[in-house]
C-alpha cells in the first residue's frame, strides 16, 4: 500500500483484515508516518480502520455541507436541468450520436 490514508476508502476494513490474514499477507506502507511492515490483525490496522472510517464520514459530511451551501447561494448542483420533454428528447438524441454529457449540457 502506498499510503495509509488510502487504505480504507471504499473498503470494509474488517473484511479486508480477514482476507489478508487468511492469505497470510502482511501490510507494508511505502510512505508516510507508518512507513514499514504491519500485521493486518494488529493494533495498527485496527486504529487505521477507525481513522479511515472517521475520515470517510468527514469527507462525506463536508461534501454535503458544501453542496447545501452552494444551493443556498443559488448554484446549480449536478449539471444542467431538463426543463421539458423536448429538451430531454434532444439530449437523448445527442447522446446517441456520441456526444459527451458535458457537450450536451453546454
Amino acid at each position: 500500500m502506498h499510503e495509509h490514508k488510502r487504505l480504507g476508502r471504499g473498503l470494509e476494513l474488517p473484511e479486508l483484515a480477514e482476507w489478508l490474514a487468511v492469505g497470510d499477507v502482511g501490510l507494508e506502507f511505502l510512505t508516510g508516518e507508518l512507513h514499514g511492515h504491519h500485521d493486518p490483525g494488529g493494533i495498527v490496522f485496527t486504529v487505521l480502520a477507525a481513522l479511515s472510517g472517521m475520515e470517510r464520514e468527514y469527507i462525506r459530511d463536508k461534501t454535503l455541507d458544501d453542496q447545501e451551501s452552494a444551493r443556498v447561494r443559488g448554484k446549480n448542483i449536478g449539471g444542467a436541468a431538463v426543463t421539458d420533454p423536448a429538451m430531454l428528447s434532444m439530449a437523448v438524441h445527442l447522446r446517441n450520436q456520441g456526444q459527451s454529457l458535458r457537450d450536451i449540457a453546454a
